[in-house]
């Protein structure tokens, strides 16, 4: 039921107090820091931002704003000129709004400048939170700590196809001067913008799993703004990066600003053709080294040579010496064992003949013809010499040789009982 007595407006009266309230009661205008959630501009210059606040990527406030077409050009410029980048969505600002309230129109949000200085602080803010972060877990120079291979030529390397960046690292590899061949593996990653974070860590998660196939890791990008290297300035990019069981080189691309994945790199190159001079630079050092070595080793084996034949020729000079001395006793030794050998010699030749005379005379004794005629005969059966009666039995012909003549005998008995041993019965 309508109180009667409570006053009624029409809705143009009741926009009006909103409109006087708001004007009496707040300040022309408030600087308000959010982060720009959207932002487009229409054909005729108008930019239209929505405004969040986030806690842990939850939104806590919202609001839309306008920035007309006569602000815009002229604050888009200076904030791109102070920053390096222009406005978009994902940085946050400092931007003095005005609060309009109109009859027709309602409520609106007006951007009539943002502070450029504040959105470089913000950075620096987070760059140093980061950086401590890294210093409190001992992980600031983790990645130095790694031992890099003398030939650095397998390379894991994180880049967008397309940058220009990349495609001057691959030229500078490709045609350097000593001709020297490196095997590339792209690992195809943002390198800045909203998904830039994810992207390379994503990357450098896949090279971990194969980290047995790469020497270094690269992270080159081409040129850009300061705000695009947020994202090297980023914890979760900076601890990966830190804890990388392989050396990082970082080709960013940039002069002038130094970012926290430079710091926490094992080698930090201003740009991807710097980085690529570098590796070429570890290749030819290491062949130095190895001519270097080479060369040692040639003036090693020469000295040695000259060393050794000057101990040879030394030693071959008193061989010669020895030999001759040797020579010389050997051949009056020589000499000696001559006159030696010839007077034992004489001696055997002597002695052979003496006992050759004896053996002449023993054999002349033996001679069976001699034997028979001392009045012994030989007994033989079947034509073999008989010694044995028991090689005999009745009936046997035996034949008997004498001095003069040949019995021939036909045995009836035999007595093997008897025994006879020089002319003797045993």
């Amino acid at each position: 039921m309508i109180d009667n007595y409570q006053p009624q407006y029409t809705l143009l009266d009741f926009n009006r107090i909103i409109r006087d309230t708001l004007e009496t009661y707040m300040d022309p205008d408030y600087w308000v820091v959010a982060e720009i959630g959207e932002l487009k501009v229409n054909q005729r210059g108008h930019c239209y931002i929505s405004l969040v606040e986030k806690s842990n990527e939850k939104i806590l406030a919202q609001a839309r704003a306008t920035i007309w077409a006569n602000n815009y050009t002229t604050i888009s410029r200076w904030f791109e000129e102070a920053t390096g980048e222009r406005l978009r969505q994902g940085i946050k600002i400092l931007s003095r709004i005005r609060v309009n309230f109109h009859e027709v129109y309602g409520l609106s949000l007006n951007i009539i400048s943002i502070d450029p200085s504040f959105t470089l602080g913000e950075r620096a803010v987070k760059r140093q939170e980061t950086i401590n972060m890294l210093v409190s877990e001992g992980l600031m120079d983790l990645n130095k700590q790694l031992v890099m291979a003398s030939v650095p030529f397998r390379l894991a390397v994180i880049s967008s196809p397309t940058a220009a960046g990349y495609e001057d690292f691959c030229h500078q590899l490709d045609n350097n001067a000593y001709q020297y061949h490196f095997n590339i593996t792209l690992f195809k990653a943002l390198l800045q913008g909203d998904g830039a974070i994810t992207s390379i860590t994503k990357a450098l998660s896949q090279i971990e799993e194969e980290k047995d196939r790469y020497d270094v890791v690269v992270i080159i990008r081409g040129g850009g703004s300061q705000l695009d290297l947020d994202c090297f300035d980023s914890r979760e990019l900076t601890r990966v990066v830190a804890c990388c069981p392989l050396p990082v080189l970082a080709g960013i691309g940039h002069e002038r600003d130094e970012t926290v994945t430079d710091m926490v790199a094992f080698k930090s190159l201003k740009t991807p053709t710097a980085v690529a001079e570098f590796l070429i630079s570890c290749l030819l050092s290491y062949e130095q080294r190895l001519v270097n070595a080479m060369d040692n080793i040639r003036r090693m084996i020469q000295n040695i040579t000259q060393l050794q034949e000057q101990r040879l020729s030394n030693k071959a000079a008193k061989l010669s010496h020895l030999a001759r001395s040797v020579t010389d006793r050997a051949l009056h030794h020589t000499d000696k064992l001559k006159q030696q050998l010839s007077f034992a010699a004489q001696k055997a030749t002597e002695k052979a003949h003496n006992n050759l005379i004896i053996l002449e005379k023993r054999i002349e004794q033996n001679d069976p013809e001699k034997i028979l005629k001392r009045g012994y005969s030989l007994t033989a059966f079947d034509n073999k010499p008989l010694l044995n009666a028991r090689q005999l039995k009745a009936g046997d012909q035996i034949t008997t040789y004498l001095s003069q003549g040949v019995i021939t005998s036909k045995i009836e008995t035999t007595d093997q009982s008897k025994t006879y041993r020089n002319g003797k019965k045993l």
